[in-house]
C-alpha cells in the first residue's frame, strides 16, 4: 500500500513540475530530430523556413517538412494526411499567431481552411511537396481572413 501512496506522489510531483509539451515545442522536436537524422544544414533549413510562405520547389526542403510531419503524425509513409491530426495542430498555431481569436474561433477557422486546401496539392511531385502546398494553402486561407 506504501508504494502504491509513494508512486501516486511521484506522478502528481511529476506532472505538477513538468513543463506542459506545447504544439510548437512538438514541432521544434520533431525538426530538430529530422535534420539530425538527415545531417541537413540547420542554417539553411531556418533560412528557408523564415517566410510565412514556404518554397515549393526545393527537394531537400519538401524532405525536410514530410519528415517532421511523418514524426508528427500529419501525414503517413504512403502520404495520406492524417486530416484529425492536423485539425488539433492548426488551431493551436493559429492562436500563437492570433492571439486574440478564440479557441472556437480558431478551430472552425481551421476545419475550414483544411476542408478548402487538401484537394489542392495535385500538382505536387512528392509527399514532400505536397506538405508544403497544404502548409501554405493553408497559411493563404488564414491571413485572407484574420489580416
Amino acid at each position: 500500500m506504501k508504494i502504491l501512496v509513494i508512486f501516486g506522489l511521484l506522478v502528481a510531483y511529476t506532472q505538477a513540475t513538468s513543463e506542459p509539451v506545447t504544439v510548437q515545442n512538438r514541432i521544434k522536436q520533431a525538426q530538430i530530430a529530422c535534420i539530425q537524422e538527415n545531417g541537413w544544414d540547420a542554417n539553411e533549413i531556418k533560412e528557408l523556413s523564415k517566410n510565412d510562405i514556404l518554397p515549393e520547389d526545393n527537394d531537400k526542403f519538401n524532405n525536410f517538412v514530410y519528415c517532421y510531419w511523418k514524426k508528427l503524425d500529419v501525414i503517413d509513409e504512403n502520404g495520406v494526411i492524417n486530416v484529425p491530426q492536423i485539425k488539433i495542430m492548426i488551431p493551436h498555431l493559429i492562436r500563437d499567431r492570433y492571439p486574440n481569436i478564440s479557441e472556437n474561433d480558431a478551430a472552425e477557422l481551421a476545419d475550414r481552411a483544411v476542408a478548402e486546401c487538401k484537394g489542392k496539392t495535385s500538382t505536387a511531385n512528392s509527399f514532400g511537396q505536397s506538405c508544403v502546398q497544404l502548409r501554405n494553402c493553408v497559411v493563404r486561407y488564414v491571413k485572407e481572413r484574420q489580416d
